[in-house]
């Protein structure tokens, strides 16, 4: 099984890699928004995770809607330190399968 991720480089990135080895997952890395869609295009991931925090939050949600139609059968997952309730439902609406705040 393979993840895509957008993740910051720094201690979540370690932690998400040393999670994701330990369940024997694979994880392909995105460095920016663009990256993540030309990873998306080109291979099939079982998940993908984002770090919206990363992003303004209107490219959060326009970068879910794409994932959403390139890859429609992966679990989307964002995560965030800074969203509110309207902006976590903004992104359920638009295909995320869990946001996780904190």
């Amino acid at each position: 099984m393979t993840v895509l991720t957008l993740v910051s480089q720094g201690a979540l990135h370690r932690r998400i890699a040393k999670a994701l080895n330990a369940a024997q997952f694979a994880m392909d890395t995105a460095a920016s928004r663009q990256e993540c869609l030309r990873a998306a295009q080109l291979n099939r991931h079982d998940g993908v995770l984002i770090d919206s925090d990363l992003l303004i939050f209107v490219e959060a949600v326009a970068l879910v809607q794409r994932l959403r139609h390139e890859q429609s059968d992966a679990s989307i997952f964002v995560v965030s330190r800074y969203l509110d309730l309207e902006q976590r439902l903004g992104l359920f609406e638009v295909g995320a399968d869990d946001c996780v705040c904190g």
